[in-house]
């Protein structure tokens, strides 16, 4: 029954959202303030439309490095509710009864099922849940969360081509592929900007992994660098000692790093599906010269050889980073290209597409 109603709602809710009349967009996650998926939505919505129109509620200072204690009260917060029903809340609050509301919760945004239920229950919200995860490399009860909740939405957006069936087969009433982009004020660096500061250097950004260590131990012959967190946790005493020393001549930016750099290894993760990644954007609209494993997804928006260097096994990935530092050439041409490739990506053409699944006749 509830997935008939959500179909009925679905419909209803289509014919204001065709004439673009809504009076909110609120944007929810578990993301602390000025970072995530869900803030550079916020500052695309913001730009397209107004700053009345879009609300973001994110959770402040929240640290993804927080004692053990912290985190235990954040997770004992949610189980008893406490957080759950705040957000719900602060979101009802944010809303305009007597109009339309889009409401996009990021990743359930730590919302439990019993409040997104009430969420989608309120005839003035058109519930959205953008997933920036495959679900099958979710931790077992998000996975569940998620898809147990699927149901409750009137639409779901999902990056990945793949995840479209699957979704529906889970549960959803309506799927939309949304790929992701980059922030137009966090990654975007000019094209004529200065050329690579470390003429040598190779840089990984992201979080250990068993995996991920494994392939970068193979990288320790060039000048690597790698930021990211939990490299404490390597196995490899040198890449422990790279990944958890301050890098003195470069600034915390990812996308500033990332342009000083001579090549940047990225990585699509086997746990998400491999499909693309936020860097598959962010890095090439730095400027940087990008090296990561095959996949279709990625060469959809970047041609191999071209925009991109691509490589699947480890003798391939080394192969390919010593090309980019041998042949500048060819390490600023492929710069270029994927620079110019990645401007039609930028969130506020993502923020547009969305806008669009509502209204094809849409323009800004």
């Amino acid at each position: 029954m509830q997935v008939k109603l959500t179909i009925l709602q679905t419909l209803a809710f289509t014919t204001w959202l065709i004439n673009m009349e809504f009076n909110k967009i609120i944007l929810c996650t578990e993301a602390p303030k000025n970072t995530g998926l869900a803030y550079y939505y916020y500052l695309a919505f913001r730009d397209i439309l107004s700053d009345e129109k879009v609300v973001l509620i994110d959770e402040g200072d929240r640290r993804y490095e927080a004692s053990l204690i912290s985190r235990a009260q954040r997770k004992l917060n949610y189980l008893r509710g406490k957080s759950s029903v705040e957000k719900m809340n602060q979101i009802l609050e944010s809303c305009d009864e007597s109009g339309k509301n889009i409401v996009i919760l990021f990743n359930t945004a730590n919302i439990r099922l019993e409040e997104i239920k009430k969420l989608s229950e309120k005839k003035y919200i058109y519930l959205i849940h953008l997933l920036s995860d495959s679900p099958y490399g979710m931790y077992p009860s998000r996975m569940q969360l998620t898809f147990q909740s699927l149901p409750l939405f009137h639409m779901v957006c999902i990056f990945a081509k793949a995840l479209v069936p699957v979704l529906y087969q889970m549960g959803a009433s309506r799927v939309e592929r949304v790929p992701f982009g980059f922030c137009k004020y966090t990654h975007l660096i000019a094209e004529n900007a200065s050329e690579p500061e470390l003429p040598n250097s190779v840089y990984y950004f992201g979080t250990w992994t068993p995996v991920i260590e494994d392939w970068l131990v193979n990288l320790k012959g060039f000048d690597l660098h790698i930021e990211g967190g939990l490299w404490k946790n390597a196995k490899d005493k040198d890449l422990m000692t790279i990944g958890t020393k301050p890098n003195p001549h470069t600034d915390r930016n990812m996308a500033a790093m990332a342009r000083k750099a001579a090549v940047v290894v990225n990585f699509t993760r086997a746990s998400h599906g491999c499909f693309h990644t936020m860097k598959t954007f962010e890095l090439t609209a730095a400027g940087a010269a990008v090296v990561s494993n095959y996949s279709d997804e990625q060469v959809e928006f970047f041609k191999p050889g071209h925009a991109m260097s691509y490589f699947n096994t480890k003798d391939e990935m080394t192969a390919c980073v010593k090309s980019l530092l041998e042949d500048r050439e060819k390490n600023i041409l492929l710069r270029s290209c994927a620079y110019q490739e990645a401007m039609k990506h930028s969130y506020h053409e993502r923020a547009k597409e969305i806008l669009k699944l509502f209204n094809p006749d849409y323009e800004n």
